[in-house]
């Protein structure tokens, strides 16, 4: 469904140094699969998914969809494309135009994909009733609304299309825990009601491990380690994933003998401007070795879709 290869992203900075969000990642998604990117923030996993979806234009690499490259076609030709790739972004209510009530920005969405008015009044019904709203919603303005409706009017948009393909950046990220879950089920029953494949663009691993099939751990805008979801708390490698794993909360710590506290990683990420020759986790790292602030790992496979970055193993 999704081959992204060798993807990169250089900014340049106000004082003209060089900023790679991504570099050089690659992976594949198969059909129906749940990939999840998780890694802590200003390691790239938003830009990924914008580069991902052409939001952003990708300074090299490719990306095909559904055996397709994408990266190097026009946007007119990209138009049609479009309705197969929709996104759910991290902040509701920057999604939504506030000077326009809610029906009029879904039926925008619909005119936008040539749909008939009563097509699109029959979907939109259908949508609001799926994800849980009521359709008094629609002649509200967005600020009267509270984040989690909102979050969930953003997952129907992009369901507007039926897209094969949704791009969710941390869509739980700025709610209550409560409505995190509610929106986490609905997710859940999109996934597997629409057959739809999707990246998952989370902090909490937690999360990760429980919706998502693969995971893909990001550092300073490179891949340290592709684990399935089911063995990402008993069988992964990566210093950084481990680290990850056991920063993240849990009732059961004391009980948990896969959970090490001396894993918790101190200090904060380096700038993506910095120029570090070996594995870039390595001034982090409380098991590196003189070679890795020397020489820079490269991602190889050790099994069956587990691959990692790492002089360790």
């Amino acid at each position: 469904m999704l081959e992204v290869k060798d993807l990169k992203k250089c900014f340049i900075t106000n004082s003209r140094r060089r900023l790679w969000a991504v570099n050089g990642i690659s992976f594949n998604v198969e059909k129906n699969e749940v990939l999840g990117v998780v890694g802590e923030s200003g390691c790239g996993k938003s830009t990924l998914a914008r580069l991902i979806l052409r939001l952003v234009e990708p300074s090299a690499g490719q990306v095909f969809f559904d055996e397709k490259e994408i990266t190097g076609i026009s946007r007119k030709t990209l138009r049609p494309i479009r309705k197969d790739l929709q996104m759910v972004f991290q902040n509701p209510y920057a999604s939504f135009n506030p000077k326009i009530r809610i029906d009029k920005a879904l039926m925008e969405v619909c005119r936008y994909y040539g749909m008939s008015i009563s097509e699109s009044r029959e979907k939109i019904e259908k949508l609001l009733n799926d994800t849980g709203l009521s359709g008094d919603l629609l002649n509200r303005w967005p600020r009267e609304l509270s984040g989690g409706q909102l979050q969930r009017l953003a997952i129907a948009r992009s369901l507007l299309s039926e897209p094969s393909l949704l791009v969710a950046d941390e869509p739980l990220a700025s709610l209550d825990v409560s409505v995190q879950s509610q929106l986490l089920n609905l997710l859940e029953d999109i996934r597997s009601s629409r057959s739809m494949t999707m990246i998952f663009i989370s902090h909490d691993m937690n999360v990760v491990e429980y919706f998502c099939d693969m995971v893909a751990v990001m550092y300073l805008g490179i891949i340290m380690e592709m684990i399935p979801a089911s063995e990402l708390s008993c069988n992964s490698l990566h210093p950084y994933t481990r680290s990850l794993r056991d920063c993240a909360p849990r009732l059961d710590v004391f009980k948990d003998s896969s959970v090490n506290l001396k894993n918790i990683i101190h200090g904060d990420i380096a700038s993506a401007t910095a120029q570090i020759p070996g594995c870039p986790f390595a001034p982090r790292c409380p098991q590196a070795k003189p070679q890795c602030s020397q020489n820079f790992p490269q991602l190889r496979e050790i099994s069956d879709r587990h691959s990692i970055r790492c002089h360790l193993t």
